[in-house]
């Protein structure tokens, strides 16, 4: 599957904020999504934002959507 990255925050609970305001910025593109736990990167710093469950034109589509709206966006491929 695909899924996107919306964010990447200090907090584990902004990442949740940022994936939660993506679907509701996109709520018939991502209705389908599932927020995906926030990963801590290594070190434990930064925890991504990321929403999952897409196929890959899904992903293209909604990542172009919120980019066109100023919202930081990227594609990728859920192993």
């Amino acid at each position: 599957g695909w899924g996107i990255q919306v964010g990447a925050f200090g907090a584990r609970e902004e990442a949740s904020r940022a994936a939660d305001a993506a679907r509701e910025k996109l709520p018939k593109e991502l209705a389908h999504a599932q927020a995906l736990p926030p990963q801590a990167q290594s070190g434990g710093a930064v925890h991504r934002a990321r929403l999952g469950n897409l196929s890959e034109q899904q992903a293209r589509l909604a990542c172009r959507k919120l980019v066109q709206g100023n919202q930081p966006c990227f594609v990728f491929q859920v192993n």
